[in-house]
């Protein structure tokens, strides 16, 4: 029902009805019609589930970092999303800053 309702409208609501489908490919052709700086910290976020899951890992790395950027709150969201806290580990994300704290 959410695709048939907010599909049409082909914004970022329409895309996490389609990534809550696994429909990533038509999730990822709605997100990227905005620029990059055009993005919410939320369609960023968004993104690097779907470039996550379609193999873009290059892509997906870039996307959540920028989320992150924008709101901060996203790098401990983050770890509850299986697609990014497999990121974070792989590329030991802001390893360097965890390590600072405990100096």
């Amino acid at each position: 029902t959410a695709i048939a309702l907010l599909g049409p409208y082909e914004d970022y609501n329409a895309a996490v009805a389609f990534v809550g489908l696994d429909r990533n490919l038509t999730a990822q052709q709605i997100l990227e019609r905005f620029k990059p700086e055009d993005r919410t910290a939320q369609m960023n976020y968004i993104l690097a589930i779907v470039y996550s899951r379609i193999g873009r890992v290059q892509d997906a790395v870039q996307c959540y970092l920028n989320s992150v950027d924008q709101e901060p709150s996203f790098r401990h969201r983050g770890n509850l999303d299986p697609e990014i806290s497999v990121l974070i580990k792989r590329y030991e994300l802001f390893k360097e800053e965890e390590e600072l704290i405990y100096w």
